[in-house]
């Protein structure tokens, strides 16, 4: 198989390159133009007092259990501990070869059977927590130009973008109350292999029958765990003014205000497991995906040090303020708390 082919040079080198472009660019700019009316800065940008909160409640289905209808051959069935489903030759006189159970307790030789069970849905009350995993890292640019003379120094406007990829994690157990299927199928005429045992489609090898008796089912009680999982990417865009003064030889500094609009995109994932008081396990896994539009307001503050004629370091740091963003679906949802976040940058300052 061809493999795509990827760039020679990393995405570092293209923005270096690009840097040194406009900063060639605006030396030229500069002499032409001492007032140095606009400046645009690049640099990476740390994330922290950032959380989400993950809550669950409600009825669920399980993934990967299917236990099909009983009493009726030729059908798939999935349980939490094994399965019986069609093999090649159709279950071709009411047996098949593609079967597969978990545990020697699933078998009863006194009456050659085999039961297995399957958790059809689960149920949880209601219950909350707090998942956070800072600091996060990400790109930060702004863009602005001089309006005025004020207040000793000069006054401007700048619009600004930031990109934050944000992982979030929850791992709380849960107690749960789940309802089981129960089935059971004919093994008679086979020595059964020892478990575990997973049988092929081949049509050759042990066969059982392939008609599920139903038993009665149960509601048990048991423990969740695993991982419900946030990949989230946080876009910010900002507008409003700035003030900037020289504060002597290099150094110069700049405080800042405005609107902040959030754009936040996103996966919620979870990869769970129950653990049942009275025996057994079941497996549950899934995602979905989300959308939000949040705004508020933002505040910052920096200080700036003149390393070229145009160009400076800067350091800083800026509080935002935004609306929660709500990643929900199927009684799961995982709320991002956007309301106080304090993000730390550094990076390069050109002024042309």
């Amino acid at each position: 198989m061809n493999q795509p082919k990827t760039s020679q040079f990393p995405l570092g080198g293209c923005l270096c390159g690009a840097a040194g472009l406009l900063l060639c660019s605006t030396a030229t700019q500069a002499q032409e133009n001492p007032s140095w009316t606009k400046r645009f800065r690049l640099g990476l940008v740390v994330g922290i007092n950032l959380e989400a909160e993950f809550s669950l409640g409600g009825d669920f289905g399980v993934s990967g259990v299917a236990p099909g209808l009983p009493g009726v051959g030729g059908g798939d069935h999935s349980y939490d501990d094994g399965y019986v489903r069609l093999d090649n030759t159709g279950n071709a006189g009411g047996y098949t070869s593609n079967w597969g159970y978990r545990d020697s307790s699933q078998y009863d030789p006194a009456a050659e059977t085999l039961t297995f069970q399957g958790t059809t849905s689960f149920s949880q009350t209601g219950s909350t927590a707090t998942a956070t995993d800072e600091p996060y890292y990400g790109l930060d640019l702004a863009y602005g130009g001089r309006v005025m003379e004020a207040a000793g120094g000069v006054l401007g406007w700048e619009f600004g973008f930031m990109f934050l990829p944000a992982t979030f994690e929850d791992r709380e157990p849960h107690q749960v109350t789940a309802q089981r299927v129960v089935h059971r199928f004919s093994t008679a005429g086979i020595v059964l292999p020892q478990a575990p045992y997973n049988g092929g489609t081949s049509g050759v090898g042990p066969v059982i029958g392939d008609v599920a008796d139903e038993l009665s089912g149960e509601t048990t009680t048991g423990t969740l765990t695993g991982s419900r999982t946030v990949e989230a990417n946080v876009m910010d865009f900002r507008l409003g003014p700035n003030l900037q003064w020289h504060l002597g030889g290099r150094w110069s500094a700049s405080v800042g205000g405005g609107f902040a609009l959030g754009l936040v995109t996103g996966d919620y994932s979870f990869d769970e497991s129950i653990a049942y008081e009275s025996g057994g396990t079941a497996s549950n896994s899934g995602e979905f995906s989300s959308t939000e539009l949040v705004y508020g307001g933002y505040a910052e503050a920096l200080v700036y040090f003149r390393a070229e004629e145009n160009s400076e370091i800067y350091v800083g740091a800026r509080y935002v303020s935004m609306g929660d963003a709500t990643f929900s679906g199927g009684g799961r949802e995982a709320r991002l708390k956007l309301g106080n976040g304090l993000f730390l940058a550094a990076g390069i300052h050109w002024i042309f």
